[in-house]
Protein backbone atom coordinates (compact mmCIF):
# COMPACT_ATOMS: atom_id res chain seq x y z
CA UNK A 1 0.00 0.00 0.00
CA UNK A 2 0.86 3.83 -0.56
CA UNK A 3 -0.24 6.99 0.92
CA UNK A 4 -0.04 10.59 -1.15
CA UNK A 5 -1.86 12.52 2.54
CA UNK A 6 -3.01 12.45 5.48
CA UNK A 7 -5.44 9.79 4.36
CA UNK A 8 -6.11 5.56 4.04
CA UNK A 9 -3.67 3.76 2.35
CA UNK A 10 -4.34 2.85 -1.33
CA UNK A 11 -3.90 -0.59 -1.54
CA UNK A 12 -1.31 -1.30 -4.24
CA UNK A 13 -2.39 -3.36 -7.07
CA UNK A 14 2.11 -4.14 -7.88
CA UNK A 15 3.58 -6.14 -4.66
CA UNK A 16 7.26 -5.68 -4.11
CA UNK A 17 7.58 -6.61 -0.82
CA UNK A 18 7.91 -9.74 0.85
CA UNK A 19 7.41 -10.60 4.19
CA UNK A 20 10.35 -12.70 5.62
CA UNK A 21 9.20 -13.19 9.39
CA UNK A 22 7.15 -11.54 12.05
CA UNK A 23 6.62 -11.91 15.82
CA UNK A 24 5.45 -10.35 19.07
CA UNK A 25 7.84 -9.52 21.93
CA UNK A 26 7.27 -7.95 24.93
CA UNK A 27 4.82 -5.74 23.53
CA UNK A 28 6.12 -4.87 21.01
CA UNK A 29 6.45 -6.17 17.29
CA UNK A 30 9.19 -7.27 15.01
CA UNK A 31 8.63 -7.38 11.18
CA UNK A 32 11.43 -8.13 8.66
CA UNK A 33 10.56 -7.53 5.06
CA UNK A 34 12.48 -7.15 2.05
CA UNK A 35 12.27 -5.59 -1.70
CA UNK A 36 14.27 -4.39 -4.61
CA UNK A 37 16.23 -1.23 -4.24
CA UNK A 38 14.93 -0.06 -7.82
CA UNK A 39 11.55 -1.31 -9.50
CA UNK A 40 9.25 0.00 -12.21
CA UNK A 41 6.42 0.68 -9.76
CA UNK A 42 5.55 4.76 -9.82
CA UNK A 43 4.15 3.77 -6.24
CA UNK A 44 7.14 2.89 -4.71
CA UNK A 45 10.20 5.31 -3.67
CA UNK A 46 13.45 3.69 -4.83
CA UNK A 47 16.34 3.15 -2.75
CA UNK A 48 19.10 6.00 -3.52
CA UNK A 49 22.84 5.59 -2.64
CA UNK A 50 22.82 7.80 0.86
CA UNK A 51 26.68 6.51 1.86
CA UNK A 52 28.58 9.77 0.79
CA UNK A 53 28.44 13.17 2.01
CA UNK A 54 26.34 15.61 2.30
CA UNK A 55 23.57 13.18 2.20
CA UNK A 56 21.95 12.94 5.42
CA UNK A 57 20.65 8.99 6.02
CA UNK A 58 17.37 7.75 3.72
CA UNK A 59 14.07 8.83 5.97
CA UNK A 60 11.57 6.72 6.65
CA UNK A 61 7.97 7.13 7.87
CA UNK A 62 6.47 4.04 9.07
CA UNK A 63 2.32 3.77 10.49
CA UNK A 64 0.53 0.18 11.61
CA UNK A 65 -3.01 -0.52 12.71
CA UNK A 66 -4.72 -3.43 15.25
CA UNK A 67 -7.43 -4.58 12.74
CA UNK A 68 -7.63 -6.47 10.05
CA UNK A 69 -9.10 -3.28 7.94
CA UNK A 70 -6.81 -1.08 6.64
CA UNK A 71 -7.62 2.29 7.47
CA UNK A 72 -5.82 5.98 8.34
CA UNK A 73 -3.33 5.22 11.32
CA UNK A 74 -4.26 8.71 13.55
CA UNK A 75 -1.58 10.08 15.05
CA UNK A 76 -0.92 7.89 17.58
CA UNK A 77 0.14 4.78 15.17
CA UNK A 78 3.17 6.48 13.20
CA UNK A 79 6.92 6.79 13.52
CA UNK A 80 9.68 8.94 11.41
CA UNK A 81 13.14 8.39 11.37
CA UNK A 82 16.31 8.15 9.37
CA UNK A 83 18.10 4.39 8.33
CA UNK A 84 21.67 4.80 6.36
CA UNK A 85 20.94 1.72 4.24
CA UNK A 86 24.19 2.21 2.29
CA UNK A 87 27.62 2.12 3.21
CA UNK A 88 29.75 0.30 6.67
CA UNK A 89 29.35 3.48 8.34
CA UNK A 90 28.18 7.17 8.77
CA UNK A 91 30.53 9.14 6.09
CA UNK A 92 33.19 11.43 7.49
CA UNK A 93 31.40 14.78 8.17
CA UNK A 94 34.04 17.41 6.63
CA UNK A 95 32.58 20.13 8.84
CA UNK A 96 33.58 18.07 11.83
CA UNK A 97 36.95 17.72 10.34
CA UNK A 98 37.51 21.23 9.43
CA UNK A 99 36.55 21.51 13.32
CA UNK A 100 38.84 19.10 14.77
CA UNK A 101 41.87 20.36 13.07
CA UNK A 102 41.44 24.10 12.44
CA UNK A 103 43.55 25.10 14.59
CA UNK A 104 47.13 23.22 12.84
CA UNK A 105 45.56 23.45 9.77
CA UNK A 106 45.12 25.75 6.54
CA UNK A 107 42.06 26.58 7.31
CA UNK A 108 40.17 29.11 10.02
CA UNK A 109 36.56 29.42 10.59
CA UNK A 110 34.31 32.87 11.83
CA UNK A 111 30.91 33.32 13.18
CA UNK A 112 28.61 35.63 11.61
CA UNK A 113 25.06 36.45 13.29
CA UNK A 114 23.12 39.58 14.32
CA UNK A 115 25.15 40.91 17.30
CA UNK A 116 28.50 41.04 15.16
CA UNK A 117 26.53 42.68 11.85
CA UNK A 118 27.81 45.89 10.84
CA UNK A 119 24.65 46.91 10.35
CA UNK A 120 22.88 46.30 13.61
CA UNK A 121 25.46 45.37 15.84
CA UNK A 122 23.54 43.27 18.20
CA UNK A 123 20.89 40.58 18.57
CA UNK A 124 17.64 41.14 16.83
CA UNK A 125 13.89 41.97 17.97
CA UNK A 126 11.99 39.68 16.08
CA UNK A 127 8.75 41.79 15.37
CA UNK A 128 5.28 40.51 16.36
CA UNK A 129 4.29 39.66 12.92
CA UNK A 130 4.31 36.47 10.80
CA UNK A 131 6.57 37.46 8.47
CA UNK A 132 9.90 39.47 8.87
CA UNK A 133 12.86 39.29 6.30
CA UNK A 134 15.69 40.58 7.41
CA UNK A 135 19.24 41.48 5.89
CA UNK A 136 22.55 41.25 8.00
CA UNK A 137 25.92 42.28 6.62
CA UNK A 138 29.36 41.37 7.57
CA UNK A 139 32.14 43.02 5.85
CA UNK A 140 34.54 39.82 5.40
CA UNK A 141 37.93 41.48 6.56
CA UNK A 142 36.27 42.46 9.73
CA UNK A 143 34.42 39.16 10.05
CA UNK A 144 38.00 37.13 9.38
CA UNK A 145 40.24 39.43 11.37
CA UNK A 146 42.46 40.16 8.30
CA UNK A 147 45.01 42.92 8.03
CA UNK A 148 43.23 44.66 4.54
CA UNK A 149 41.22 42.94 2.04
CA UNK A 150 43.66 42.21 -0.89
CA UNK A 151 44.44 39.11 -0.35
CA UNK A 152 42.20 36.71 -1.44
CA UNK A 153 40.95 32.86 0.55
CA UNK A 154 38.13 30.70 -0.29
CA UNK A 155 35.25 29.84 1.37
CA UNK A 156 34.84 26.24 1.76
CA UNK A 157 32.43 25.09 4.08
CA UNK A 158 28.83 26.85 5.96
CA UNK A 159 26.79 25.74 8.68
CA UNK A 160 23.73 26.87 10.24
CA UNK A 161 23.89 28.19 14.29
CA UNK A 162 20.27 28.87 15.62
CA UNK A 163 19.77 30.57 18.97
CA UNK A 164 18.71 27.22 21.40
CA UNK A 165 15.23 27.53 21.60
CA UNK A 166 14.27 29.79 18.46
CA UNK A 167 14.33 26.97 15.71
CA UNK A 168 10.76 27.31 14.92
CA UNK A 169 10.89 31.20 14.32
CA UNK A 170 14.03 30.89 12.37
CA UNK A 171 12.46 29.90 8.80
CA UNK A 172 15.72 30.15 6.15
CA UNK A 173 19.09 32.16 5.67
CA UNK A 174 20.12 32.84 2.14
CA UNK A 175 23.89 33.76 2.21
CA UNK A 176 24.95 36.18 -0.43
CA UNK A 177 28.63 37.49 -1.48
CA UNK A 178 28.62 40.86 -2.55
CA UNK A 179 30.71 42.97 -4.55
CA UNK A 180 31.17 45.83 -2.51
CA UNK A 181 33.10 45.85 1.26
CA UNK A 182 29.62 47.98 2.41
CA UNK A 183 27.58 44.93 0.97
CA UNK A 184 25.83 47.29 -1.83
CA UNK A 185 26.91 46.44 -5.70
CA UNK A 186 26.38 43.13 -7.08
CA UNK A 187 25.52 40.61 -4.91
CA UNK A 188 25.53 36.77 -5.75
CA UNK A 189 24.01 34.17 -3.50
CA UNK A 190 26.37 31.64 -1.74
CA UNK A 191 24.20 28.90 -0.03
CA UNK A 192 20.69 28.72 1.11
CA UNK A 193 19.47 26.61 4.36
CA UNK A 194 16.00 25.77 5.98
CA UNK A 195 15.74 23.53 8.73
CA UNK A 196 16.81 19.87 8.35
CA UNK A 197 19.11 20.85 5.48
CA UNK A 198 22.43 19.63 5.99
CA UNK A 199 26.18 21.69 6.07
CA UNK A 200 27.56 22.69 3.00
CA UNK A 201 30.72 21.56 2.20
CA UNK A 202 32.19 22.36 -1.25
CA UNK A 203 34.19 19.44 -3.07
CA UNK A 204 38.22 19.72 -1.97
CA UNK A 205 39.08 21.78 -4.79
CA UNK A 206 36.19 24.33 -5.17
CA UNK A 207 35.77 27.31 -3.07
CA UNK A 208 33.62 30.62 -3.37
CA UNK A 209 36.07 33.26 -3.15
CA UNK A 210 36.36 36.11 -0.89
CA UNK A 211 38.57 39.22 -0.73
CA UNK A 212 41.12 40.05 -3.03
CA UNK A 213 39.54 39.93 -6.13
CA UNK A 214 36.21 38.09 -4.86
CA UNK A 215 33.41 38.96 -2.98
CA UNK A 216 34.36 41.66 -0.08
CA UNK A 217 31.04 41.95 2.08
CA UNK A 218 28.88 38.42 2.84
CA UNK A 219 24.95 39.53 4.02
CA UNK A 220 22.53 37.16 5.41
CA UNK A 221 19.10 37.35 4.80
CA UNK A 222 17.07 36.02 8.01
CA UNK A 223 13.36 35.00 7.09
CA UNK A 224 11.51 34.74 10.27
CA UNK A 225 8.13 32.99 11.14
CA UNK A 226 6.71 34.51 14.21
CA UNK A 227 2.94 32.74 13.22
CA UNK A 228 1.45 32.71 16.66
CA UNK A 229 2.88 36.41 17.27
CA UNK A 230 4.78 36.04 20.26
CA UNK A 231 6.25 39.10 21.82
CA UNK A 232 9.95 39.40 23.56
CA UNK A 233 11.56 37.11 21.04
CA UNK A 234 15.45 38.30 20.56
CA UNK A 235 17.94 36.08 18.18
CA UNK A 236 21.63 35.65 17.22
CA UNK A 237 21.20 32.91 15.01
CA UNK A 238 24.05 33.09 11.54
CA UNK A 239 26.77 31.31 9.93
CA UNK A 240 29.83 29.92 10.22
CA UNK A 241 31.79 30.17 7.86
CA UNK A 242 34.97 27.94 6.91
CA UNK A 243 37.64 29.90 4.40
CA UNK A 244 41.21 29.14 3.97
CA UNK A 245 43.72 31.18 5.96
CA UNK A 246 45.35 34.65 4.62
CA UNK A 247 48.10 33.76 2.64
CA UNK A 248 47.43 29.99 1.87
CA UNK A 249 46.93 28.93 -1.61
CA UNK A 250 43.57 29.21 -3.30
CA UNK A 251 41.84 26.06 -4.73
CA UNK A 252 41.81 25.31 -8.13
CA UNK A 253 38.26 26.01 -9.18
CA UNK A 254 35.91 29.02 -8.01
CA UNK A 255 32.56 28.51 -7.22
CA UNK A 256 29.36 30.04 -8.56
CA UNK A 257 25.59 29.78 -7.86
CA UNK A 258 22.69 30.33 -10.17
CA UNK A 259 18.98 29.90 -8.99
CA UNK A 260 16.26 28.54 -11.05
CA UNK A 261 12.77 28.18 -10.72
CA UNK A 262 10.84 31.35 -9.41
CA UNK A 263 13.63 33.13 -7.87
CA UNK A 264 12.60 36.79 -8.33
CA UNK A 265 8.98 35.63 -7.48
CA UNK A 266 6.80 36.58 -10.12
CA UNK A 267 3.48 38.98 -9.26
CA UNK A 268 -0.07 37.66 -9.82
CA UNK A 269 0.65 33.83 -9.62
CA UNK A 270 -1.99 32.33 -7.39
CA UNK A 271 -2.87 28.65 -7.14
CA UNK A 272 -6.27 27.20 -6.83
CA UNK A 273 -8.08 25.19 -4.34
CA UNK A 274 -6.81 21.21 -5.02
CA UNK A 275 -3.64 19.91 -6.27
CA UNK A 276 -1.98 21.89 -8.91
CA UNK A 277 1.52 22.37 -10.64
CA UNK A 278 3.35 25.03 -11.75
CA UNK A 279 7.00 24.73 -14.56
CA UNK A 280 9.43 27.42 -14.84
CA UNK A 281 11.89 27.42 -17.58
CA UNK A 282 15.21 29.22 -17.74
CA UNK A 283 15.39 30.09 -21.26
CA UNK A 284 18.76 31.07 -22.85
CA UNK A 285 20.21 32.19 -19.49
CA UNK A 286 22.89 29.54 -19.92
CA UNK A 287 23.93 31.12 -22.83
CA UNK A 288 25.42 33.63 -21.10
CA UNK A 289 28.43 31.10 -19.93
CA UNK A 290 31.61 31.92 -20.46
CA UNK A 291 32.68 28.54 -20.58
CA UNK A 292 31.10 25.64 -22.80
CA UNK A 293 29.81 24.06 -19.73
CA UNK A 294 30.28 23.97 -15.82
CA UNK A 295 30.18 21.04 -13.68
CA UNK A 296 26.98 21.26 -10.92
CA UNK A 297 28.08 19.55 -7.39
CA UNK A 298 24.83 20.80 -5.33
CA UNK A 299 21.32 21.10 -6.16
CA UNK A 300 19.23 22.45 -3.51
CA UNK A 301 15.15 22.12 -3.58
CA UNK A 302 12.80 24.61 -2.31
CA UNK A 303 9.47 24.65 -1.89
CA UNK A 304 7.05 25.81 1.36
CA UNK A 305 4.54 23.57 3.08
CA UNK A 306 2.13 23.15 0.20
CA UNK A 307 4.60 21.52 -1.97
CA UNK A 308 4.08 17.60 -2.45
CA UNK A 309 6.67 16.65 -5.13
CA UNK A 310 9.20 18.73 -7.34
CA UNK A 311 11.08 17.50 -10.63
CA UNK A 312 14.04 19.52 -12.31
CA UNK A 313 14.86 18.64 -15.86
CA UNK A 314 18.31 20.03 -17.99
CA UNK A 315 17.00 19.64 -22.42
CA UNK A 316 19.54 20.17 -24.52
CA UNK A 317 18.44 20.17 -28.53
CA UNK A 318 15.09 20.02 -27.46
CA UNK A 319 16.03 16.30 -25.48
CA UNK A 320 15.75 15.81 -22.04
CA UNK A 321 19.06 13.93 -21.04
CA UNK A 322 19.04 14.72 -17.15
CA UNK A 323 15.96 14.74 -14.78
CA UNK A 324 15.65 14.01 -11.06
CA UNK A 325 12.80 14.81 -8.67
CA UNK A 326 12.08 14.96 -4.69
CA UNK A 327 9.09 11.79 -4.67
CA UNK A 328 8.25 13.22 -1.09
CA UNK A 329 8.57 16.90 -0.36
CA UNK A 330 8.18 18.06 3.42
CA UNK A 331 9.60 21.29 4.50
CA UNK A 332 9.75 20.32 8.29
CA UNK A 333 12.09 17.41 7.37
CA UNK A 334 14.47 19.24 5.20
CA UNK A 335 13.17 23.00 3.36
CA UNK A 336 16.18 22.69 1.29
CA UNK A 337 15.91 19.08 -0.03
CA UNK A 338 19.61 18.10 -1.39
CA UNK A 339 19.37 16.47 -4.40
CA UNK A 340 21.18 12.93 -3.87
CA UNK A 341 21.05 12.42 -7.58
CA UNK A 342 24.22 14.69 -8.30
CA UNK A 343 25.86 12.33 -6.78
CA UNK A 344 30.00 13.47 -7.81
CA UNK A 345 28.53 15.95 -9.89
CA UNK A 346 26.73 16.34 -13.62
CA UNK A 347 27.57 18.76 -16.68
CA UNK A 348 25.51 21.74 -17.48
CA UNK A 349 25.99 23.09 -21.17
CA UNK A 350 26.23 26.53 -22.53
CA UNK A 351 22.92 26.65 -24.02
CA UNK A 352 21.38 24.03 -22.17
CA UNK A 353 17.57 24.18 -20.49
CA UNK A 354 17.01 24.23 -16.66
CA UNK A 355 13.19 23.26 -16.39
CA UNK A 356 11.60 23.37 -12.40
CA UNK A 357 8.28 21.58 -11.93
CA UNK A 358 6.56 22.15 -8.85
CA UNK A 359 3.32 19.85 -7.58
CA UNK A 360 0.84 21.58 -4.89
CA UNK A 361 -2.21 20.51 -2.60
CA UNK A 362 -3.53 23.22 -1.63
CA UNK A 363 -7.31 21.22 -0.72
CA UNK A 364 -7.38 22.81 2.53
CA UNK A 365 -6.43 26.44 1.68
CA UNK A 366 -7.28 27.96 -1.51
CA UNK A 367 -5.89 31.29 -2.83
CA UNK A 368 -2.51 30.46 -1.94
CA UNK A 369 0.15 33.01 -3.79
CA UNK A 370 3.55 32.58 -4.89
CA UNK A 371 5.24 34.74 -2.35
CA UNK A 372 8.01 35.57 0.08
CA UNK A 373 5.51 35.02 3.17
CA UNK A 374 5.57 31.36 5.53
CA UNK A 375 1.76 30.61 4.28
CA UNK A 376 3.33 31.76 0.87
CA UNK A 377 4.51 29.30 -1.83
CA UNK A 378 7.74 29.30 -3.87
CA UNK A 379 8.96 26.55 -6.58
CA UNK A 380 13.09 27.08 -6.76
CA UNK A 381 16.57 24.97 -7.37
CA UNK A 382 19.38 26.78 -5.66
CA UNK A 383 22.18 25.07 -7.79
CA UNK A 384 26.24 25.08 -7.04
CA UNK A 385 28.44 24.79 -10.00
CA UNK A 386 32.17 25.33 -11.34
CA UNK A 387 33.86 27.23 -12.65
CA UNK A 388 32.12 30.67 -11.69
CA UNK A 389 30.78 32.61 -14.71
CA UNK A 390 30.92 36.23 -14.48
CA UNK A 391 28.21 36.87 -17.16
CA UNK A 392 25.72 34.98 -15.36
CA UNK A 393 24.27 37.79 -13.30
CA UNK A 394 21.95 37.35 -10.26
CA UNK A 395 17.92 36.42 -11.52
CA UNK A 396 19.07 36.12 -14.91
CA UNK A 397 17.61 32.41 -15.31
CA UNK A 398 14.41 33.10 -13.07
CA UNK A 399 11.13 35.36 -14.68
CA UNK A 400 11.69 38.69 -14.11
CA UNK A 401 8.63 39.94 -10.95
CA UNK A 402 7.00 41.97 -13.83
CA UNK A 403 5.38 39.04 -16.62
CA UNK A 404 6.19 42.24 -18.89
CA UNK A 405 10.28 41.85 -18.62
CA UNK A 406 10.14 38.15 -19.15
CA UNK A 407 11.48 38.69 -22.70
CA UNK A 408 14.77 39.66 -21.65
CA UNK A 409 16.30 36.17 -21.12
CA UNK A 410 13.76 34.05 -22.00
CA UNK A 411 12.87 32.88 -18.88
CA UNK A 412 9.19 32.55 -18.12
CA UNK A 413 6.42 31.07 -16.19
CA UNK A 414 5.41 27.53 -18.62
CA UNK A 415 1.81 27.85 -20.08
CA UNK A 416 0.65 31.12 -17.94
CA UNK A 417 -2.21 28.90 -15.79
CA UNK A 418 -1.19 26.37 -13.75
CA UNK A 419 -3.07 22.86 -14.61
CA UNK A 420 -4.85 20.93 -12.29
CA UNK A 421 -4.16 17.15 -11.72
CA UNK A 422 -5.48 14.38 -10.74
CA UNK A 423 -3.33 12.75 -8.53
CA UNK A 424 0.67 12.53 -7.71
CA UNK A 425 0.67 9.39 -8.19
CA UNK A 426 3.44 8.39 -10.05
CA UNK A 427 5.08 11.88 -9.72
Amino acid sequence: AYSLSFAAPIKDSCQSWALLSAEVEGGKIRVEMSRPLTNEDPSDRNFIDDAAWPLEPTKVIAAWGDTATMSYHGTSKRVQSTVRFFGAAAPVDPIASLNANVASSDYTSFLIKPSTSSNTGSSFAIPVQETTYMEFEFPVQGAMGASDDTVAVHMVAAEAVVTPGNEAYVHHFVLDGCSSADCSGTCNKLWAWAPGAPSYALPSTVGFKLMGSGFKCLKIQTHYDNAALKGSLTDDSGIRIYATKVGVALRSQDAGMVVFGDENVVDGLTLPSGKSSTEFQSGTCTSLFADSAVTVFNEGLHMHNKGQVMVATVERGGQVVRSSRVEYYDFDAAGVYTNPSVGAGYTLQKGDVYKVKCFFDTQQSGGVIFGLGSADEMCMSFVSYYPAQAGLTPGACSPQKSKADNAVTGAQFVGGTFASIASLSGF
